[in-house]
């Protein structure tokens, strides 16, 4: 990826093994409150939520009157992998179906508009996802699992159903369902069902939202801001020239120190000496009883 840029400006690239051992920072899109809690260098910072804006665009007039005048409103969004026009018409119309029976405003982000819509099911092709969610009347959120998506609902505090499609969309999902904040459901022709039951079990259950509000409390229990943090990190990086002083130990350790090979050669080689020591103590032990042995044999004779 990086070669015709170098090449552009007469330059080669370094070797990928002297490479990864020179990096100064990483930037991960993660945090306790969305994933799981890891041991980390000094050189990785977690800016998860980073792109959430800290003053939302108010909501267009028409949309917030619907919300506002709503019993609740459920976001229904799936990026672009699964898409009005991409779905078998079935799984439509089984989804516009579910949605008929519930007695909430679903607002559904698709690229088509449909011939017939419930009345309380409204569509569009873009929607201010962020200023949905921060919406008070907002229930749930029915996404693909991508992780701005998850981290944008935790941010808002906003339960969530996820059906995953690819890549890491199925581990953001899990770890939401194992922080108690949502549930999966399994992308197929047939998901209006297990769709269905999902979302009123959501919705009936005050834990999930609890859940939720719990998670965006510990997403937002930080020092800074996402994006102050990232921008402190990279000024650092510059002034430091590299920030060799966040940098692990472990990257520049011999292999034999790193995997601790050295401290387990000495465990074995003090076993066998205890055990070498031990049957050698056996052995003249063995001995002199049977020399005494023998030797009141004779006194017997």
């Amino acid at each position: 990826m990086f070669k015709p840029f170098t090449n552009r400006r007469g330059r080669d690239l370094p070797e990928y093994d002297d490479l990864k051992h020179n990096a100064s920072l990483a930037l991960s899109t993660s945090h306790a409150s969305i994933g799981n809690s890891y041991l980390q260098p000094l050189s990785l910072i977690l800016i998860g939520g980073f792109h959430i804006d800290n003053i939302l665009d108010p909501l267009p007039k028409g949309l917030k009157s619907i919300m506002d005048s709503s019993n609740g409103v459920i976001l229904f969004s799936t990026g672009s992998q699964l898409t009005s026009e991409g779905m078998p018409k079935e799984m439509k119309n089984d989804i516009l179906r579910v949605f008929s029976n519930l007695n909430y405003t679903i607002l559904w982000k698709a690229t088509v508009q449909e011939e017939s819509l419930p009345e309380n099911v409204k569509v569009a092709s873009w929607l201010p996802q962020q200023s949905i969610l921060a919406h008070p009347k907002c229930e749930l959120f029915i996404t693909h699992g991508g992780i701005l998506s998850v981290t944008e609902a935790v941010h808002f505090g906003v339960p969530i159903i996820g059906i995953p499609m690819f890549g890491d969309q199925f581990v953001n999902i899990r770890t939401a369902v194992k922080n108690g904040i949502g549930k999966e459901v399994e992308l197929s022709v047939k998901l209006s069902d297990t769709l269905e039951k999902a979302i009123n079990e959501v919705l009936s259950n005050p834990r999930y939202r609890e859940r939720a509000k719990v998670m965006s409390r510990i997403y937002h229990s930080r020092m800074v801001p996402p994006g102050v943090e990232m921008v402190h990190w990279i000024e650092e990086v510059v002034t430091s020239r590299g920030a060799p002083h966040l940098r692990s130990r472990a990257l520049t350790m011999p292999l034999y120190q790193k995997y601790y090979l050295d401290f387990v050669a000495t465990i074995l080689i003090l076993l066998i000496a205890v055990v070498y020591f031990l049957r050698t103590m056996f052995n003249i032990i063995v001995n002199k009883m049977y020399q005494m042995k023998k030797r009141t044999l004779k006194k017997m004779k």
